[in-house]
């Protein structure tokens, strides 16, 4: 699976200037939303490859 790159400072500071969330708040959110972009995401490629898989099972 492929990661994601976010930038969690930059996403705290608008949380901060825009939402006017405490800086608190606005770090546990960016550091939430880091963890949740870490996890399993699915690529073309891999979608492609189970995809193959799925249809060879088939044919037998």
């Amino acid at each position: 699976m492929a990661a994601v790159a976010s930038d969690t400072l930059k996403f705290a500071r608008t949380l901060r200037e825009k939402a006017k969330l405490s800086p608190e708040q606005a770090e546990g959110l960016a550091d939430a939303r880091a963890e949740a972009l870490q996890g399993d995401l699915v690529t073309k490629a891999d979608l492609r490859a189970e995809l193959a898989d799925t249809r060879s099972g088939i044919v037998r």
